[in-house]
């Protein structure tokens, strides 16, 4: 079995002496960050075994990236969560699928250490700003082929781990690096944070390409004039974000002052990219290539459009395109023009859930010899044979490029004091997807709303917060007494 991390040390030997890590104040060469990688390794075996998963939990990309990597080449699968999510909720997933490992920032651990139930016990890693946190208890292994566990907002109020395979890794990224064609000692852009699979590319296409890899830290991301001052000063050649971002960036980077011309390769993924952003884009970058990447994470990225030259009166928003060559496509019960669920078959199909072996086979099914994943997203083929995103088959939207179930908002909402029941719907205003909450409450006493925000800031991701909410005295219920979201939508 081909692994991820044989391809990682062999680029790591092949290019000692460029330099590898940067960002604004420091840099890190190929050998120095080996360097720190085996000693973080080594304290890693001496407390651990392999195919054990290790969380990582820190919230500085600098040691972040060299946790991930320690763990990877010790054959230890690694578990990246949400810094930016509340500490209640990642150690909820900590808890209850007991993992036993934790590489922790310091100031988060400092911030949180009185939260942290279950007798762990601390490890100076001293080489990067984190601990290693340990406890004594038996655990059981996972799969030999797990690289890495991606956490995505679930249905049910709990976040649900999506296990990615070498495999899986490895098709796209040695796809990507032949996509990209000679980007040999360019630097590439670290934008999305590490428990979001964008950033899978970031990562390895540049460490296989033997490149520099500048850090963005999150909350860099929410300076258009930092980030646009950094790819001008940096000469950056690769970026690959979401639409919301390139929108910041056209908005509010100061371009007029910066300069993009440095870009060689512009990748978008993670929402629907209009083709007017995707024009002042070009515009900007008349040298550059583009490329829409689209899968959710239970694939990574199954199919890809080339935009580069797209004539863009054709369609509002650019189309996915097609299949990438380790994976089939198709519309699940759909004839010629029909729109229908996408389903994806190939090397890039996950290897399940964790824990939920229930939740893996409901999501997969079995057609001309194939297995096939069921994305929800609903799509149509043009006249032009590309495909086209259409929606949603259920209620899982993407703000921002973040994932989020909504039943997980109402869940919180639901678990309050004094609330009946939520519905909780998005609204596009001015062209920017809201989170509206709808709100039937108990009491006849009036409920202070900013009560409730505090508490869901308590509990969810920044990005999961509703924009607004609506008590209401009853929320309406369809003919089959279920709530009836779409006069909700009405409302």
């Amino acid at each position: 079995m081909e692994r991820l991390d044989q391809y990682v040390t062999k680029a790591f030997n092949a290019n000692k002496d460029n330099p590898f890590l940067i960002s604004e104040d420091k840099s890190l060469t190929y050998i120095s960050c080996q360097k720190v990688l085996q000693k973080i390794s080594s304290k890693l075996s001496e407390n651990s075994n392999k195919h054990e998963g290790v969380v990582i939990l820190c919230n500085d990309k600098w040691s972040g990236l060299q946790a991930i990597l320690s763990c990877l080449i010790n054959q230890c699968p690694y578990i990246p969560l949400d810094t930016l999510a509340p500490f209640s909720r990642n150690f909820k997933i900590i808890s209850e699928n007991k993992f036993k490992h934790i590489i922790i920032s310091k100031e988060i651990y400092e911030s949180n250490k009185n939260e942290i139930t279950g007798n762990f016990h601390l490890i100076d890693l001293n080489d990067i700003d984190a601990y290693l946190l340990v406890r004594d208890i038996e655990v059981d292994l996972m799969r030999s082929d797990v690289a890495f566990v991606l956490f995505t907002s679930g249905s049910t109020g709990t976040p649900k781990g999506i296990l990615i395979s070498h495999q899986n890794a490895l098709c796209f990224i040695k796809w990507s690096v032949a996509l990209m064609g000679n980007l040999d000692k360019q630097t590439f852009s670290s934008i999305a944070p590490f428990h979001f699979d964008l950033s899978v590319f970031d990562i390895y296409v540049s460490i296989l390409k033997g490149s520099r890899l500048f850090l963005f830290e999150n909350e860099d991301i929410r300076n258009p004039r930092y980030v646009t001052q950094m790819i001008d000063k940096f000469h950056i050649n690769v970026t690959y974000t979401t639409p919301t971002v390139y929108n910041l960036i056209l908005q509010f980077g100061k371009l007029k002052k910066r300069s993009l011309s440095s870009l060689t390769n512009i990748i978008f993924a993670g929402e629907q990219m209009s083709c007017l952003t995707l024009d002042a884009l070009r515009h900007k970058c008349p040298k550059s290539k583009f490329y829409n990447f689209y899968g959710p994470t239970e694939t990574n990225v199954c199919a890809y459009f080339d935009a580069t030259k797209y004539d863009t009166s054709l369609s509002a928003e650019v189309p996915i395109g097609n299949a990438c060559p380790y994976d089939k496509i198709k519309i699940a019960s759909a004839n010629d023009g029909q729109e229908g669920q996408l389903l994806v078959s190939g090397e890039s199909v996950f290897i399940g859930f964790l824990n939920s072996e229930n939740q893996t086979k409901s999501s997969l099914i079995k057609s001309q010899d194939h297995i096939w994943y069921q994305t929800g997203d609903i799509v149509i083929i043009n006249d032009y044979d590309q495909y086209v995103y259409v929606g949603r088959a259920d209620r899982m939207v993407k703000v921002k490029g973040n994932r989020i179930e909504l039943q997980e908002i109402e869940y919180v909402l639901n678990q309050m004091h004094d609330i009946i029941n939520s519905g909780v719907i998005t609204k596009k205003v001015d062209d920017e997807l809201k989170i509206i909450a709808f709100i039937e409450s108990k009491s006849e006493v009036a409920i202070d709303t900013e009560n409730i925000k505090n508490e869901c800031i308590s509990q969810l991701p920044y990005y999961m917060i509703p924009n607004s909410f609506i008590l209401v005295e009853k929320l309406p219920l369809n003919s089959n007494s279920k709530l009836d979201y779409k006069t909700l939508s009405s409302w």
